[in-house]
């Protein structure tokens, strides 16, 4: 089996989008791959990710039709279509650099959402911080800090 892809294109308004919907067969893994990609039209890497990855070519071609149909519902048109008068063919560079074996392929974008970042450990009390006090009346309150009278905490 080659590479499949389903193209189809948006033009209504300002909008001017490609939406293509590939499956790429992995003969070493003995799998298939279903990827949604999607973006505006001339640009040369088209946002991917990857919506489903199995050893079945009919569940992987049935997704794809799937996914391409909600597309179709949504206003987009099919670019192989004999109603489709657009500017976009299987042919044109910018559908042929995007197509699964057409050209250099754009990183995959996970399915999954991405890990969260760390939170920063909270400060303990027995790290070192620099205090800087600053006395606005004249009842000496910074000459007893600085003879460690007073301290972060209070009192000594």
């Amino acid at each position: 089996m080659a590479n499949r892809n389903l193209v189809a294109h948006c033009s209504k308004g300002s909008s001017d989008k490609v939406y293509m919907a590939c499956v790429r067969h992995n003969p070493s893994a003995g799998n298939f791959t279903v990827i949604g990609k999607w973006g505006r039209r001339g640009r040369s890497n088209l946002q991917q990710q990857i919506k489903l990855t199995t050893a079945n070519e009919s569940a992987a071609v049935a997704e794809q039709r799937r996914l391409f149909e909600a597309k179709l519902k949504t206003g987009y048109v099919d670019i192989e279509s004999p109603a489709y008068g657009g500017p976009l063919s299987m042919n044109s560079p910018e559908v042929k650099q995007n197509l699964e074996g057409g050209g250099a392929a754009a990183p995959m974008m996970p399915k999954s959402k991405p890990k969260p970042k760390p939170k920063p450990k909270p400060v303990t009390p027995d790290t070192p911080q620099e205090v800087i006090v600053e006395c606005v009346d004249n009842a000496g309150m910074e000459d007893k800090f600085d003879q460690g009278i007073y301290t972060r905490r209070g009192s000594v």
